[in-house]
């Protein structure tokens, strides 16, 4: 994890919140949980959750858990959440799902045909500007099926 500069001071304030009693408040096996990375840019709020994939098979569903209420709760709070799928240490995005207020309201975006990770990258990067106000969203063209009688 190229991101963490001091492992000393991440161990260091790591909580084992499943010891020392913690876990015997929960009712039905309950347990906290934590978001991976977040940003405010501009009082805009983004919110990222990782989560592996190789880029082979379906698996992307975002199940109904209490960490997705819990993130679909801050989407209805105005945070833009994302759940990022791909691989952590080779920086590799295979997808991405933009929480909606509910599972119909999500986004996702299937970037496993495209073959260049530096493509990908750049792919998600807007995404995250976009996410945090620094870019105009790209013109979308609309198929007018009517127009073609």
């Amino acid at each position: 994890m190229a991101d963490i500069r001091d492992w000393g001071k991440f161990i260091r304030g790591r909580w084992d919140w499943t010891a020392g009693g913690y876990e015997k408040g929960f009712p039905r096996g309950c347990q906290f949980t934590d978001v991976d990375a977040a940003t405010e840019f501009d009082s805009q709020f983004l919110l990222i959750e990782t989560k592996h994939h190789d880029g082979t098979g379906i698996g992307m569903e975002y199940p109904d858990t209490g960490q997705s209420m819990a993130l679909r709760a801050e989407v209805r709070l105005g945070k833009t959440v994302f759940i990022l799928y791909g691989c952590g240490p080779c920086n590799s995005p295979q997808a991405l799902r933009i929480l909606g207020y509910k599972k119909p309201d999500d986004v996702f975006i299937d970037w496993r045909n495209i073959p260049s990770i530096e493509e990908r990258r750049k792919l998600l990067k807007y995404q995250i500007d976009l996410a945090q106000g620094l870019v105009e969203p790209e013109p979308v063209e609309i198929f007018d099926e009517d127009a073609f009688g």
